[in-house]
Parts: C-alpha cells; structure tokens; sequence
C-alpha cells in the first residue's frame, strides 16, 4: 500500500513538473498572437491616413487642373497678366479689371483674351454712341449741334472697325482651326488705329465751339479711348505673346500646307492640287 501511495505522489509531481515546462511555451504563443494583432493594427492605421492624405492632394490638385484654366485659376490669370503687360503702363490697371470683369481669367488662350479686349472696347462705344443725342437736346448753337453730329457718326464708325476686327478672328468654315498671320495682324492694327482715329476726330470737332460740350465727351469717352488703345497695343504684340505662352498659332495654316503639298507631289503631271483633290474627293 505504501508503494502505491508514493507512486501515486510521484504522478501528481510528474504532472506539476510538466504544467511547469508547458507554461513558457503559452505565454511565448500569447505575446506572439499580441504582437501579429498589433502589427496589423499599425498597418491599417497607416492605410487611413495615406488614403486621407492622397483624397486631399486630390482635391487641391483639381483645384487648377484645367487645360484652358478655370475661373480665378492661375493659368487664366497669368495670361491676363501677361496680355495687359504689353499696354500702356499707366493703363494696365484699366486692362487687366476691365478684362476680369468679362471673364478673361477663365481662358490662357491670348487669342480669345484679346477678343475680349475688342469686345470691352466696342460694347463701351457703343454704350457711349447716345451720348451726343443726349446732350444735343436743346442746344440752339448750329456749330455745337454739327460738332455733336460728327461726334454721333465717328463713334459709329468706330464700332464698325471693331466688328471688323472681331469678324477677322471668326475660324475659317472648313476645320474650324485658328490662323493668326502677320498680314491678320497688320489689318487688325489697322482698323484699331482707324478707330482711335475715330474717337480722336470726335473730340476734334468742338475745337472752336461754346459751351463744355468737349469737357462732356471727353469725360464720356475717357474708358472707350483706353480699352480701344489697349486693344491696339494687345494686336501688336499677340504673335509674341502666343509664343512666350507655347500658344500654337498656325495649326490650321500649316496643315494646309502640308495638305497642298501632298497634293502636288501625287498629282499626276500637268493636273493642279485642286484638280486631283477634286477628282479624289468624286472617287
């Protein structure tokens, strides 16, 4: 019976020993499973925040991300600033709020920044054409009314070469490319001059006569002559302003070109580009 009872001791210690040496092993396993849980913690912690971090980059990226630049964007407003540049210093202000108020920092295209300029300047005149009805009603002076008369007529005529000029700009009907050409840009100096010179003849025609009927009009015309002169000097320099852009000018002009050259080189001989373009486009 004794020996019975100490093998059975000897069991329970057996037992003891091993719960002993199994301990470790599960305490290793639990820091183990403790340590793999914190680790994908930090990982999806981290996935937060570069996925927060990457969607506000986003936004502040589409901000500007237009090709034409968006309203206020940098782009639009650079080239403004770019395009009043070439004016008149003491008329720069004038140039770039006037052409703001219409939009023209929704666009980094000179060409269509310029257009703006044209139609600034002939929507001006045209708002000032009534004023020398107006402040003819009543006079009785004959000079003073012929004066008011001429005015009348050369504010229309100076619309008129602002129209010219805008019509000028209209793409060509076939590809709808633009073409701004050195010969373009002569003919827009010119009706721009021929305008100034408009509104300069009106307020030459009361050199002579009573009353503040020159005052008036020169008080009336004083935006008109500013925005028109902007315009000129906006024509003069639009090549060089396209180019300091990277703004392509002769698309359409240069793939004409290449077009009538195709055309020569597989005509056959003696047949005209137009001729075989003719013939080709019946096939």
């Amino acid at each position: 019976m004794d020996s019975v009872k100490t093998l059975r001791g000897y069991g329970k210690v057996a037992v003891a020993v091993a719960d002993e040496r199994a301990l470790p092993e599960r305490n290793r396993q639990r820091r183990l499973a403790i340590a793999g849980l914190s680790t994908v913690l930090l990982l999806l912690l981290v996935a937060v925040v570069l996925v927060v971090v990457g969607v506000s980059g986003a936004g502040r990226g589409n901000r500007y991300s237009s090709a034409g630049g968006g309203v206020g964007s940098p782009a639009g407003t650079g080239s403004v600033k770019a395009v009043c540049s070439v004016v008149r210093k003491e008329l720069e202000s004038s140039c770039y709020s006037s052409l703001s108020a219409v939009g023209a920092n929704s666009t980094s295209d000179p060409e269509e920044i310029f257009k703006l300029s044209l139609r600034v300047a002939m929507d001006e005149i045209s708002r000032i054409a009534t004023v020398p009805d107006a402040i003819s009603k009543g006079v009785t002076d004959q000079r003073a009314v012929e004066a008011l008369k001429v005015c009348k007529e050369m504010l229309s005529s100076a619309v008129d070469h602002l129209n010219a000029s805008l019509e000028s700009l209209r793409p060509p009907p076939v590809g709808g490319e633009k073409t701004l050409t050195p010969s373009k840009i002569d003919d827009l100096k010119t009706w721009l001059s021929a305008a100034l010179t408009d509104q300069e003849t009106c307020l030459d025609s009361f050199d002579g006569v009573g009353g503040d009927f020159g005052e008036q009009m020169v008080a009336a015309m004083r935006n008109a002559k500013q925005y028109t002169s902007n315009s000129l000097a906006i024509a003069a320099h639009l090549i060089s302003i396209m180019e300091q852009l990277q703004i392509p000018i002769h698309r359409r002009l240069l793939s004409t070109t290449a077009t009538a050259a195709l055309q020569r080189r597989f005509s056959p001989r003696g047949t005209s580009p137009s001729t075989a373009a003719a013939s080709a486009s019946r096939a």
